[in-house]
């Protein structure tokens, strides 16, 4: 029976996205824990390769917010916090939220599996829902694994010992 995730207090969220969508042992994991109140975030980037993947990698890095100067350059000290990536992540975890999934089938083709919870829960691969497959949310579906992916070669660079 697959593993049902439960919401966890609704500040703090965790998004997993895994390849291949069907296997016990991905070969690519990347995780991102946070809480929202916070503006940041740990990524963890874990690849495995060889004949068993039994060779892995594991990279970390952190989602900060951006500082965006005041658009009044003599006030310096106006500085906001802009977290541009969290916040597109945010919008993608309540735009996926809605959409259908299936247990048994990689029903967006892609060989990915996406699950978070937090304010929302949501697995590609969880229990099946209902809802409408349409192209829109396929390319939405595409979108918010680009994404994700991005995040993950872009961010996780720090090498963890294993």
């Amino acid at each position: 029976m697959p593993q049902i995730p439960q919401p966890g207090p609704t500040n703090q969220y965790n998004l997993v996205l895994t390849r291949p969508f069907a296997s016990r042992i991905p070969e690519t994991r990347i995780e991102i824990i946070g809480e929202q109140n916070r503006g940041n975030a740990q990524i963890k980037m874990t690849r495995r390769s060889g004949d068993n993947l039994e060779i892995m990698e594991i990279l970390e890095g952190d989602l900060k917010p951006k500082v965006q100067p005041s658009p009044h350059r003599l006030h310096t000290d106006t500085d906001t916090l802009c977290s541009d990536d969290l916040d597109e992540l945010f919008d993608y975890m309540d735009y996926l939220s809605g959409l259908p999934s299936s247990p048994d089938e990689d029903i967006y083709d892609l060989d990915r599996r996406l699950s978070f919870q937090g304010p929302s829960v949501w697995d590609n691969g969880g229990d099946e829902t209902t809802g409408e497959l349409d192209d829109e949310a396929r390319d939405l579906f595409d979108q918010a694994i680009q994404f994700v992916e991005d995040l993950g070669r872009s961010r996780a660079r720090r090498p963890t010992a294993i």
